[in-house]
């Protein structure tokens, strides 16, 4: 039997052993039996070579695991290959990472820098214009319009380190429970003050209180932004409509004009930072395309969503919502 298992395996490590059944055991029909084990596979087969005595012969063929491994030689290959595109690939990510990070802090220090830089000078030619205002009427005139050009200045300073600060601004909120009603109340009335031109607003929001809990200080800049970018966009008579409310799901206020409106086209890129529409009327407004970028991002780091609702020529409606925190 010996000579027959070398003959067919070829294997001089080939055993047979023979076995004594128990008198309860009867093996009619040989059994294989596979061990898959990766240092030394073998295959085992139990034949009955006499049935009445219960006489069997096991016979063990191990497997040479060189022959499994050279059967499988491409598939080891290109999973090695895989794995090491994978490894690099995910350094190169850590590594682009990491870069990305180190650059977005180099830009918001020269941001901060440079509005601290500028702040001074501006607030010094404020000081001086206001001065000179008490001039004759001509001059008082020119002043004036120099004041109210540096005011949009140091609003543009204002909203870029907004939107350079919003970017961290999640770990930073500082919470508080307040009436949302005061706000909007004290922002309509800010604007009513410095808006520039003349403008119709309408209020929808019950005479309670609306409590919130939540950045007060930011939600004012959410509210003022959008009122801003309301009045500015609507033309010679605008119609700005605000209405809010709270239910169980947390608070959410709504800002509408009757302004130029936004194509379609445009309305997945208004939350990017400098994003400015195409159109004439809009081109010839002065901007920097931060106010909703900054909104946005200050109403994610509430865990909120803000929604737009246009179509041109017939105006534009900002949805905010905020969640219970």
């Amino acid at each position: 039997m010996d000579s027959i298992v070398q003959l067919k395996t070829g294997n001089l490590a080939s055993r047979i052993d023979t076995l004594s059944l128990p008198p309860d055991s009867v093996l009619w029909q040989p059994k294989t039996m596979k061990q898959l084990s990766i240092a030394n596979p073998s295959v085992t087969v139990e034949i009955p070579y006499n049935v009445l005595k219960r006489k069997v012969a096991i016979i063990t063929v191990p497997v040479a695991p060189a022959h499994i491994i050279k059967a499988m030689t491409v598939q080891i290959i290109i999973s090695i290959i895989l794995v090491l595109v994978l490894i690099v690939c995910l350094l190169l990510q850590v590594q682009t990472i990491t870069r990305q990070q180190r650059i977005n802090k180099l830009r918001q220090n020269f941001v901060n820098t440079t509005i601290h830089e500028l702040k001074r000078p501006v607030q010094t030619l404020k000081t001086i214009v206001s001065y000179l205002q008490q001039s004759s009427p001509e001059e008082s005139e020119m002043l004036n319009n120099a004041r109210i050009e540096t005011d949009n200045f140091t609003s543009y300073l204002q909203k870029l380190r907004d939107v350079n600060q919003a970017e961290t601004i999640a770990g930073s909120l500082h919470l508080s429970y307040f009436d949302f009603t005061v706000v909007l109340t004290g922002c309509i009335e800010n604007v009513q003050k410095n808006a520039g031109k003349q403008f119709h607003i309408e209020t929808d929001f019950p005479g309670t209180p609306l409590p919130v809990t939540a950045d007060k200080m930011i939600m004012n800049n959410i509210v003022i932004n959008l009122l801003e970018n309301a009045i500015k966009y609507s033309g010679e008579e605008p119609v700005i409509r605000v209405n809010a409310g709270i239910d169980d799901n947390g608070l959410s206020f709504s800002i509408s004009d009757n302004g130029i409106g936004i194509p379609a086209s445009e309305q997945s890129h208004i939350f990017e930072p400098f994003f400015r529409s195409k159109n004439d009327y809009v081109a010839s407004l002065p901007g920097m395309g931060l106010g909703l970028s900054y909104v946005k991002m200050a109403v994610e780091a509430h865990r909120g969503t803000v929604d737009v609702l246009s179509k041109p020529n017939y105006g534009t409606t900002i949805t905010v919502k905020i969640p219970r925190q």
